[in-house]
């Protein structure tokens, strides 16, 4: 059911927040978008915003609820194209794929195991507390996935981030945990790990203000008074507080940052070709979506209907170009990783800085760069940073949003 009592300003409201801050993958539309001054919106989360803004009591609705009401409001909803119906089976299957390709982020507290489990490349632990009694944050380590994030956390300091290489499987104690099996036992969890260690580690502590507020309610990895909690060893903690602290530790240490992006995104690019590989999809279908990960197929044929060269370099010759995804292949369903309004035609070394998140771009044209030194690299290529590259389509907006919020890296002065 809609929430009752919301107004056209808190409408216009959600739609001004997505326009500002984009909108979570998990929040995206499968079919019907709603239009507003030429931008396409996710109906569902511009209800969810309304009613937050709004105060109301949040209900659960599904997608064809949403687009009703807003059509009975006189506004102008439309359904994507190249959508095909899906059953709730076939929806289901879908949404279970999201949720195993979405990045999760975890903390870790391994004061006394630091050393072994990152020169050893991964992190270890056992089933149960010394008496037997279920410890959650142990349990935690079979809800890892590969491509997830991992904080790592000793002696008051964040030291390493890494990323999961592999799901949990049974493991011995390690060797080097010194045969403790009296307080541990000999058998537990263990998720192998590939560690960057940071140049510049960070105290939790000393920013305990930035992100207190974030820090879950349960198995909190630190307490109220910004220690570390002993009782607490691999805590699930939210996407906020994820890429907040992604962010705090990139003014330090920009190459372990984007180094473990690199890695985090290729594990969920294998991971999502898994997925379609073991789908009951069809081999031609399967074959289209595969393709659409390295630009060719029809996600190339239908992007060049729209893009006719490379806005940046002004270079026209498709086989020099490259054909990426705005939205990234790993975030997008099925259709948007063929949709051509998901992509542009871009110059390889163009193309390198936007898939990066160095670059990303306005809806009216505006090239945004990361900071002074990327802007600096642009000109040493004849690039002019200032350069207007031309205004996008309706279609491209949402895409180009979701870059900007979820790839885009933020200028150092936004943290």
């Amino acid at each position: 059911m809609i929430p009752h009592g919301l107004t056209n300003e808190d409408i216009l409201f959600a739609v001004a927040q997505i326009d500002r801050e984009g909108f979570p993958a998990v929040n995206k539309s499968r079919r019907y978008y709603l239009l507003v001054n030429d931008k396409e919106y996710p109906p569902k989360h511009v209800i969810r915003l309304a009613a937050i803004h709004a105060g109301l009591q949040l209900t659960d609705y599904n997608a064809v609820e949403a687009k009703s009401y807003f059509q009975s409001r006189g506004y102008e909803i439309i359904e994507r194209t190249g959508y095909t119906y899906q059953s709730s089976e076939q929806v289901h299957d879908e949404e279970e794929d999201d949720k195993k390709l979405k990045i999760k982020y975890w903390w870790v507290n391994h004061k006394q195991t630091f050393s072994a489990e990152i020169e050893g490349g991964y992190i270890w632990s056992p089933k149960s507390n010394v008496n037997g009694g279920f410890n959650q944050t142990y349990l935690n380590l079979t809800q890892v996935k590969p491509g997830d994030v991992v904080f790592s956390y000793a002696s008051g300091m964040i030291k390493a981030i890494g990323v999961a290489t592999n799901s949990y499987r049974e493991q011995l104690l390690p060797a080097a945990f010194g045969g403790a099996t009296e307080r541990w036992g000999e058998i537990g969890w263990e998720v192998l790990i590939q560690w960057k260690l940071l140049q510049v580690p960070i105290s939790p502590k000393d920013h305990l203000q930035k992100f207190a507020s974030l820090l879950p309610e349960k198995h909190s990895p630190i307490r109220a008074d910004g220690n570390g909690n002993q009782g607490c060893y691999l805590a699930s903690i939210s996407d906020e507080l994820g890429l907040l602290l992604m962010d705090m530790l990139r003014v330090g240490d920009t190459g372990a940052v984007y180094a473990a992006i690199a890695i985090s995104e290729e594990r969920q690019d294998q991971e999502a070709e898994s997925i379609i590989n073991q789908s009951d999809i069809a081999h031609t279908e399967k074959e289209q979506l595969i393709k659409a990960r390295i630009g060719q197929g029809m996600f190339r044929i239908n992007l060049e209907k729209i893009e006719k060269g490379c806005r940046v370099t002004g270079v026209t010759r498709k086989d020099l170009l490259i054909a990426s995804h705005i939205k990234p292949w790993r975030d997008s369903d099925n259709a948007e990783r063929i949709d051509g309004f998901n992509g542009l035609l871009l110059a390889p070394h163009v193309d390198k800085l936007f898939d990066r998140g160095w670059i990303s771009f306005s809806d009216d044209g505006e090239i945004l760069a990361v900071d002074a030194e990327i802007r600096e690299i642009l000109k040493s290529w004849g690039i002019n940073p200032a350069k207007n590259i031309g205004r996008f389509s309706a279609r491209q907006y949402s895409y180009l949003a979701y870059h900007r919020k979820n790839v885009f890296m933020r200028p150092d002065t936004s943290i």
